[in-house]
């Protein structure tokens, strides 16, 4: 995708100073002026000027506008063409920028902890979009459900220590795990599907992951952008963590003060200190942004690669009929350690489960 405004001087409102703070001073925040910019669909005569952008389009517009700019510069974006705009940062000051991405894609993250599944403590998978699609088919359901959905996870899908598990028996016990979430499927209604689409997901960065000789399982699972933006995007927090560190806890520093003093002062400083970073990291470390913004491409092609063995003509009426289907099919894990396995599911789905 590619926006195709090749000139915005129509949409140029108007430029005014900025008044310099002896706290600006002791940051090295150097703003004193500010240009204005209003992208709206239609001309004062009503006349369809352009269309309304999604997300993606406002971020590299917003992005390819402020790179005109010295550091000195703030840029104000307003305008009913620009959709985040509309329904996300209405009134007040109206500033586009990637910290207000930013902060979408943190309360994003943040959905579950306030729409908690029958009020279960939330485990995050560390996908974005993956987690987010998880909540969604678990929000509603009963208490036996989401521990039962969780069980599985911890598990068989994505158990921290397999002992003296070898490779093939960790896999097999994925796909034993896939079973169950097919059974436990078929008691969620219309909500069932996007379960499976979820846990299918999570089975697919279990079988990525790496055993070492003691038997300790790391999965790489990257964090990734929110449903309906760009596969390459990344947030500017997230370079910032990785390339500049040093830079990163001073704005959390800056974040903490904020948050305790409530000053909207405070806030425009985050503000600056915010872009001007992004803006040097975009002119003078491209490679790095690159490579990361590559890494979350590269690392779906990868998973695109897996394929999780799926067990032949499983009898889901009850859970003694799956666990006989699988034990029937020559698994790598013995008949013992499936029917305890299952049993411990049983207790977690019928609330019988001890802590």
């Amino acid at each position: 995708m590619s926006l195709q405004i090749n000139n915005y001087q129509p949409f140029y409102v108007g430029t005014e100073p900025l008044t310099m703070t002896s706290r600006d001073e002791e940051l090295n925040i150097h703003k004193d002026t500010l240009v204005k910019y209003e992208f709206n669909t239609t001309d004062q005569s009503g006349n369809k000027v352009m269309d309304k952008l999604s997300r993606a389009e406002t971020m590299e517009l917003m992005n390819s506008v402020s790179r005109q700019y010295g550091d000195n510069v703030l840029i104000q974006f307003s305008g009913d063409a620009l959709d985040i705009l509309q329904s996300d940062i209405k009134g007040q000051y109206s500033m586009l920028n990637e910290e207000a991405i930013r902060q979408m894609e943190e309360k994003a993250a943040k959905l579950a902890e306030y729409v908690k599944p029958a009020q279960e403590l939330w485990r995050w998978i560390g996908n974005i979009r993956t987690d987010l699609k998880l909540q969604e088919s678990l929000a509603g359901m009963d208490k036996s459900i989401v521990k039962s959905a969780f069980s599985i996870i911890e598990t068989d899908l994505l158990p921290h220590d397999i002992g003296n598990m070898t490779e093939q028996q960790r896999q097999d016990l994925i796909s034993f795990g896939m079973e169950k979430v097919r059974y436990l499927a078929g008691k969620m209604g219309d909500k069932g599907a996007l379960f499976l689409e979820a846990m299918e997901e999570v089975a697919k960065y279990g079988m990525s992951g790496k055993a070492d000789s003691s038997g300790k399982v790391t999965y790489d699972i990257q964090w990734g952008p929110p449903p309906g933006w760009p596969d390459d995007h990344v947030s500017t927090s997230e370079l910032m963590q990785e390339i500049s560190p040093e830079k990163w806890k001073t704005y959390q520093e800056m974040c903490r003060q904020a948050k305790e003093t409530e000053g909207r002062g405070m806030n425009m400083e985050i503000y600056w200190f915010f872009r001007d970073w992004e803006k040097w990291a975009y002119q003078n470390r491209r490679k790095e942004v690159n490579e990361i913004k590559s890494r979350y491409t590269e690392w779906q092609k990868e998973l695109s690669k897996i394929t999780v063995k799926k067990f032949d003509n499983v009898d889901r009426t009850d859970t003694d009929s799956l666990l006989n289907s699988v034990i029937g099919q020559n698994t790598a894990l013995d008949s013992d350690f499936l029917q305890k396995n299952m049993d411990r599911f049983v207790a977690v789905l019928s609330r019988d489960y001890e802590e």
